[in-house]
């Protein structure tokens, strides 16, 4: 069972049988991810910040797939022209005992912009509360959960067509290629610019498209039906 389209083509590719896979993709407890209107105000909170102040976050583990080379190399374009932007990073390895991720922030020279979390156990909280959630992986990305469920809690993407990403977000978010700093800083900034009511209606629509395709209910019956058949063919 393949958690995605593209997982799926990868391992017909390799030259596993197509009639021994089926494609069942993630499903998100949308109760638990849901939209949070207070989120936000208590994030800026803890992070010392103004009401004003918008925010980018990225949750995922500190590793070269998830390319937070390209993150920090977009971040120092984008802040050279929207300064009072701040981002949030949480996941494993993501934290100020990370020398290595510090010091790249830092030559970057934008340490005060940077909110480093760790590992965290809020995370509907902190999917709710940022403006943003974005994922700058540039290879072996399936079907991202942290996209999934900032999507469930009403947050529209902008992340690297990895996997079946661009097809998760379809048209509730931006898709950029990857490791093009570029296009992900004017990505970021196309999105934080949107009016009020065009940014609701990709929150919104974010949302629906999580109900209506990847909540846990649908994968879960899809895994059932695939076992009640493999058990009646016996």
């Amino acid at each position: 069972i393949c958690c995605s389209q593209s997982a799926y083509q990868t391992h017909v590719d390799f030259g596993y049988k197509k009639n021994k896979m089926s494609v069942i993709v993630n499903g998100v407890d949308t109760d638990r991810f849901r939209p949070d209107p207070f989120a936000r105000e208590v994030l800026l909170n803890e992070l010392g910040l103004s009401t004003q102040t918008k925010l980018i976050g990225m949750f995922a583990r500190f590793h070269p797939q998830k390319g937070h080379d390209t993150l920090i190399n977009a971040a120092g374009a984008f802040l050279k022209k929207k300064p009072n932007i701040h981002f949030v990073l949480a996941g494993e390895g993501i934290d100020t005992s990370n020398k290595e991720l510090q010091d790249k922030i830092y030559l970057e020279g934008i340490s005060g912009n940077f909110h480093l979390l760790g590992s965290r156990q809020d995370m509907p909280q902190l999917n709710a509360g940022v403006d943003v959630v974005t994922l700058t992986s540039s290879y072996g990305e399936a079907l991202p959960m942290t996209l999934c469920e900032a999507m469930s809690c009403g947050t529209p993407c902008v992340a690297t067509s990895i996997g079946d990403t661009a097809a998760l977000i379809g048209n509730t978010g931006l898709i950029v290629e990857p490791k093009n700093s570029q296009a992900l800083a004017d990505a970021w900034q196309n999105m934080l610019e949107l009016q009020v009511t065009e940014y609701d209606l990709l929150s919104y629509q974010a949302r629906q498209r999580i109900l209506e395709f990847y909540n846990l209910a649908n994968m879960i019956n899809e895994y059932k039906s695939i076992y009640q058949e493999l058990m009646t063919s016996q």
